[in-house]
């Protein structure tokens, strides 16, 4: 919502990205890439496209922002794409409390990254074969979403009350794994028909 004016929000935003930026620079090192996507994703709907935001986009603060964000996805990425753990995970048919398991979280919490916020997440997924959902796909997601409410409307379903996150999973993802002699080797696919899953399910965060 604007702070009484666009002019007035521009100045709010402004002022954010200079004081983390001031406190990034002032040798304390008390600034991480929490505090970074945080302001990223106050200030990002502001001044994306838009001519009067280019004071903030051009100015060091933003891009001193924008450059924590890139390296720590930077560094997620290489882990997705060449890690052992993450592998072991792509071709493993185990149960989800398993030695394998628990490495790979181990490895993904040693990055104490819990977000990237909207723009580098967005980032990140496509840069792993991720595509945005169809107009129709979109619309059967809403119409299960809505049957759901529907049906669960005064229950006591468990999980976090009214802070209770409901999720439309469908997927399909195909994997080739690269033989020893750099020929594509085995090929596996994945498909996920679609369900919801309540944070009461979905008990993991980084994980």
């Amino acid at each position: 919502a604007l702070l009484g004016t666009r002019q007035l929000t521009l100045g709010a935003m402004c002022a954010l990205v200079d004081a983390l930026h001031a406190r990034l620079t002032c040798g304390l090192n008390d600034v991480d890439a929490d505090d970074a996507w945080v302001v990223h994703d106050a200030v990002v709907p502001w001044v994306v496209e838009a001519e009067d935001g280019k004071a903030i986009t051009t100015s060091a603060g933003w891009q001193a922002v924008n450059d924590m964000l890139t390296r720590q996805r930077t560094r997620l990425l290489g882990f997705l794409m060449g890690s052992e753990e993450f592998e072991a995970i792509l071709f493993a048919e185990q149960p989800k409390e398993t030695p394998i398991i628990r490495r790979y979280q181990e490895s993904l919490q040693a990055f104490h990254i819990r977000g990237l916020g909207n723009e580098h997440s967005w980032r990140l997924l496509t840069a792993i074969g991720t595509h945005r959902l169809s107009f129709e796909a979109r619309a059967v997601s809403m119409s299960v979403f809505s049957s759901l409410e529907k049906s669960t409307a005064g229950g006591s379903d468990p999980g976090r009350g009214e802070r209770q996150n409901w999720c439309f999973f469908k997927a399909w993802v195909a994997v080739t794994k690269t033989a020893e002699d750099g020929s594509a080797g085995q090929k596996l696919l994945v498909k996920e028909s679609g369900r919801m899953l309540n944070s009461s399910v979905v008990k993991y965060r980084e994980e």
